[in-house]
This record gives structure tokens, sequence and C-alpha cells, in this order.
């Protein structure tokens, strides 16, 4: 599938577009591929040529993905950065009193479920979807930013041009305003694109089982679920996590592990509520608070988001091994799964 070409102007202390080039004809294209599938599993399967009619009214809305490897905030120049993703799109299915609204995933074969299928996104695309219907073209595309679905817009095509419209319904004519309207500035853009970046290094500590193994021993939380009684152990392990991200002096360590170790005796600690510093259940941040400097705790916190957003991926690489791969129970996964990664049976 051809490309598609964003001109994209970034200076020093601003960003501007000078040109947004895509091919009506390729959403044309791809929208006629994708709405003949739709019909070959319509009239193939049973129950939807039962639930649907030949004379249902599909609406294919291809979904394209802006790469955010693409955009540099020092440089500028032609950039291939808006892309159709070739397996994917969201489509509405009418017919008089039904509606469904979905995704469409093409792998090796077509996955589509009729019903009437809303959520709190799907609502709001399907506003929009239907706005830009009514008032602009019927050859419009969502543009999801960062793989946050979250902040999908509506492109579509007027004189030439390509436009949006969010969920406020408001018409952008510009990308550089679409950029700061979804996410406040340029430069909190440019923050969660390198946030993001550092995830993706991330994901390759996980590229086999037995480095997801190996995250999950040296994560401090995971390694307490499996040994409540190590508090010790359990301790340190948090304590190195903390050195790690902040380079603290011995001192500073041996503070924070006092600290804790005093107010768990006391009972003084508030239970973990999901944000902070979990510790055995317990939210342990003002401890850590009481010796680190706020810039140091502020790179502990984010270390620390990155860990554990890490350790649930490799948790869940190894639940799909043995649930999919290995075919196993689900009531003995979870024995599985510890045996695997920490040598115990619970």
């Amino acid at each position: 599938m051809k490309k598609f070409i964003i001109l994209i102007f970034l200076g020093l202390f601003c960003l501007e577009s000078k040109a947004l080039q895509l091919e009506e004809v390729n959403i044309i294209q791809f929208k006629k591929s994708f709405e003949g599938r739709i019909r070959k599993k319509i009239k193939d399967d049973t129950h939807l040529k039962k639930a649907l009619s030949s004379s249902v009214n599909i609406r294919v809305v291809p979904i394209c993905y802006v790469d955010p490897t693409k955009i540099s905030k020092h440089s500028f120049y032609l950039t291939e950065a808006l892309k159709i993703d070739s397996t994917s799109s969201f489509s509405i299915l009418k017919r008089n009193d039904l509606t469904t609204i979905g995704h469409i995933y093409y792998y090796h074969s077509l996955s589509y479920n009729i019903g009437v299928e809303r959520n709190k996104s799907n609502l709001w695309e399907e506003k929009m979807i239907e706005e830009v219907y009514k008032r602009f073209s019927q050859n419009l595309f969502l543009v999801s930013f960062s793989d946050l679905d979250s902040n999908r817009v509506v492109g579509f095509f007027q004189n030439g041009n390509i436009h949006f419209l969010d969920r406020r319904m408001t018409h952008i004519t510009d990308f550089k305003d679409l950029i700061v309207q979804q996410n406040g500035s340029l430069e909190k853009y440019f923050e969660v694109l390198e946030f993001k970046k550092r995830k993706d290094d991330l994901l390759t500590r996980i590229s086999s089982l037995e480095s997801a193994k190996e995250i999950l021993r040296n994560d401090y939380i995971s390694y307490g679920e499996a040994f409540p009684e190590d508090t010790l152990k359990v301790l340190k392990m948090l304590i190195d996590e903390i050195t790690l991200a902040t380079r603290a002096s011995e001192a500073q360590r041996a503070l924070i592990q006092n600290q804790i170790l005093r107010a768990k005796a006391s009972n003084t600690l508030m239970t973990f509520n999901d944000y902070g510093v979990p510790f055995y259940g317990l939210e342990i941040a003002p401890c850590i608070k009481s010796v680190l400097t706020k810039g140091e705790y502020f790179l502990f916190l984010e270390n620390r988001e990155l860990n554990s957003w890490l350790a649930t991926k490799a948790s869940n690489r190894i639940y799909k091994y043995f649930s999919i791969d290995k075919k196993v129970p689900q009531d003995q996964i979870s024995r599985e799964f510890n045996t695997y990664v920490f040598g115990k049976i619970n």
C-alpha cells in the first residue's frame, strides 16, 4: 500500500504544518476492500445472514496512525508520518432498527460479531463519523496518536486538503493545532512520545519467556506476592529500585528502610489506593518522600510506573503461554505460573 506523507516544519519555537498529503483514492480502495470482506462474511455465515440482509448499509472507516518515530522537534523535513493500518478498520452496519458498531481485524480471516455493541469510546467515534458524513465527506478515516484510542479524531478530505473533526465537533484545518488540542501543548506531545519510546524499548526485555520470568523475579511487588514472609528481601529490592532511579546514598537508603520498618511496626501506614508506592498493600510514599528530594522522588515514581507496566506485560506473556500455548486449565494456571516463575507451589 502506498505510503502517505506529512510535511512538518519544526522550528526551535514553533511547529508549522506546511502540508498534509494523503491520496483519497487509497481511502476509497481500502473501504471497498473491507466492505467486500464483510459482505462475504455475511453471505458465508448462517447467523450473520439471518441477522442482516444484502441491503445492509455498511460504512467502513480506515484506521490511520501517526508514526511518532517520524516526528522530530529538532528538525524539519518531509516525513512519512501518517499511514493506514491495513489490518484494521472501524465500521458501522445499519439495517432499519439494527445498528452494529465495532472494529474489524483482518489477519488470516475476518472476525466480526453482529449485535448492538456500544461502549463510551464507540459512541464518540460514531457521533464524529456521522457528523462528517452529514456535513463534509464520506471518504473519512480515524486518526490515532501514540496508539491512544481516546485521542482519536476523524480525518476527511475537503477541497483536496485533509481536515479533522474532534470529539467536541470542532473543525480543525491545521495539523499543529490538532496536536496541541489533543495534548495541550507541543511540549506535552513530545513528552508523551518520549515516554512511549521508553516503554517500547523496555518491551525488548521480555523477548523470551525466560526474560519475562526474570523481570517478575526482580520486581519487588511480584516477589512480595509470591513470598509474603520475606519482608526484608522485598524491602531491599524496593530500596535497590529507588537507588537505581535516583542514585540514592547509603545514608538515604538506611533512612528509607528505617522509616518504612518503623511505620509498619507502629501501624501508622494507610492502605495503598492505587496511587503512590505500595508495600504489602500499604502506602509507603510518605516514608520515601521524607528522605528523597522532590526531583529524586519524581524520578523514582516515573521509574516505578515503567517497572510496574513492564511487570504486567511480563506476567501477561507468561499467562498467555500457559493458557493458550500450553492450554492449561484456568484453575491450574496460577499454580503453574508460580512454579515456573518463582519455583514454588501454592
